[in-house]
């Protein structure tokens, strides 16, 4: 018994795609250098205007004909605008019309991701000693107060511990549901799927604890037992469900909890600081480092780059083993 396959050809031919081309290009252009000094339209405005997904289209004369873009969905501009930017690039003469990009990418190559550098924003850091759950403590209650009434607060503090106890991206967070929480009489254990290098999760299981003894860390065993977040409008009647996620809110969302936390911070900051914290205490070693982040050798290499920071903690370290040993003496 033999099966065929049919190859998928594209919505539009050659010749519809050329002609697409010489609709599309000053559309694109608009509001851009070269283009018309007119307002920069959106794709949807260009997909309105050249009738993507209409089956007929009336021409200026009034006559309903055909339109030959029926099978074009109205969000596939963008498509199209990399497409023709992909011939012009590679065949120039048979596309000589241009459609580049109207923005530069978030992270360009070469350029760095971030606008202060982690290394930077550590040593700028350094005399909020936030390594001390304390100091830590005192900021979150000035910028973001525990109120008992307000789930919003407790859902904003309870995500900024996770963080300031965990090396956890912001996305491994968001991500968990409430069964992915276990909580014991001494940890909270969080079991997820660590994500690695371009965040493709591991096949493994790799849970987390946090100790139950740790500052502030009962707060998050509160709201995550609470109710009133797992809590619905269905039918006029409360409807409670287990599976939710107790922190259901976007990644922007989340930028805008750190920058309520400090100014100058970002999610992934947490997890530099996390890791930075480690490394500098003399009883952590590389393996535990690993074991406790599951960051490679690389990796860490690259978080550990803190010279200022790490100098600093490093010398104290050694001026009080010099102590112990006599070889300083203790100013009076």
């Amino acid at each position: 018994m033999s099966s065929t396959y049919s190859i998928r050809k594209p919505l539009l031919n050659e010749a519809k795609e050329k002609h697409l081309i010489k609709q599309m290009h000053p559309l694109w252009l608009q509001g851009m250098p070269g283009g018309l000094p007119d307002k920069m339209l959106k794709g949807s405005e260009i997909s309105k205007i050249l009738h993507f997904g209409k089956a007929t289209i009336i021409t200026p004369e009034g006559n309903e004909i055909k339109n030959p873009y029926s099978k074009v969905k109205e969000n596939y501009v963008p498509f199209y605008r990399s497409k023709f930017e992909t011939l012009h690039q590679k065949y120039p003469k048979q596309y000589p019309l241009s459609f580049p990009p109207r923005t530069k990418p978030r992270f360009a190559k070469g350029e760095p991701r971030y606008k202060v550098h982690p290394e930077t924003l550590m040593d700028n850091l350094v005399n909020l000693h936030l390594e001390n759950p304390r100091n830590f403590l005192k900021i979150l209650n000035k910028k973001v107060p525990y109120f008992k009434l307000s789930t919003e607060n407790k859902k904003i503090r309870s995500y900024l511990i996770i963080h300031y106890y965990t090396p956890l991206r912001v996305s491994e967070i968001l991500e968990r549901s409430i069964n992915d929480y276990q909580i014991t009489e001494n940890n909270v254990t969080i079991s997820l799927l660590r994500k690695k290098k371009k965040h493709k999760p591991t096949d493994l299981m790799e849970p987390i604890s946090i100790p139950r003894v740790f500052p502030l860390v009962n707060e998050l065993v509160q709201y995550l037992q609470d109710e009133d977040w797992k809590t619905i409008i269905k039918h006029n009647k409360k409807v409670t469900i287990y599976n939710l996620k107790p922190f259901n809110f976007c990644s922007e969302s989340a930028r805008l909890f750190v920058k309520k936390f400090h100014p100058d911070l970002y999610p992934h900051w947490f997890r530099f600081f996390y890791v930075t914290n480690l490394a500098t205490d003399a009883n952590v070693g590389i393996a535990e480092l690993r074991s406790k982040t599951r960051l490679s050798l690389t990796a860490l290499n690259e978080y550990l780059k803190t010279p200022k920071y790490v100098e600093e903690q490093l010398n104290k370290k050694m001026i009080e083993k010099y102590k112990k040993m006599g070889v300083i003496k203790n100013k009076k």
